[in-house]
């Protein structure tokens, strides 16, 4: 997707700009490239806050629009911090993996678009826990060349559409407790057939 040129509704990443912009507009642009200091500043987004108003960033390479976040006013009730936007992207032909360098809550209603992509499919969406295993956020997303999310917090994801390979961690978590479970019954079986052992070689005495 190229760069558009001449969109009256664009605004600097500077608060007095958004101001201006969002006095006269609902929805207000900021055109970011990679090499720019990439970060949706606390003071800016907190404009937006309970009002009917959007602040979009657009994430470009040179003219070519990678990546958009899209804040919208009616949804956020809160702002943590600022907000690094790059995302280190991996477009593969089965997967697309989001290295996002935001590790933490985004503002309610946060939607994220990801352009030409080599995905063109129903996939899933997974997050990388703190074990390093797949976690599933969410099912059968469609996915034609571009991909819209809304998503909860910055974190590290994948989407394709082959989950074999994947570790649910419910999952694994289940396994950890009847493992243990087993574990502790044989412990104590154990420890009751040595016990009757005992008792018999004292009785023979």
């Amino acid at each position: 997707i190229k760069r558009i040129e001449n969109i009256t509704n664009k605004s600097i990443n500077e608060i007095e700009s958004v101001k201006n912009s969002l006095s006269k507009y609902d929805e207000v642009i900021i055109e970011l490239d990679e090499g720019d200091k990439l970060i949706a500043f606390k003071n800016i987004l907190d404009l937006i806050k309970g009002e009917n108003k959007k602040i979009i960033y657009n994430i470009y390479n040179k003219n070519n629009l990678l990546y958009t976040y899209i804040f919208d006013g009616n949804k956020i009730k809160y702002v943590l911090d600022n907000i690094d936007l790059k995302i280190e992207i991996s477009n593969l032909d089965q997967e697309l993996k989001l290295n996002m360098n935001y590790k933490s809550y985004l503002p309610e209603g946060t939607i994220l678009k990801i352009y030409n992509i080599k995905l063109n499919d129903k996939v899933n969406l997974y997050r990388y826990n703190l074990d390093n295993n797949l976690e599933l956020v969410k099912k059968d997303i469609n996915v034609k060349k571009e991909l819209e999310l809304e998503i909860e917090r910055g974190d590290n994801y994948l989407l394709r559409k082959d989950n074999s390979k994947t570790n649910d961690s419910s999952n694994n978590n289940y396994l950890y407790i009847i493992i243990s479970i087993l574990v502790i019954v044989i412990i104590i079986l154990v420890y009751i057939v040595i016990k009757n052992k005992n008792k018999k070689k004292v009785e023979v005495i």
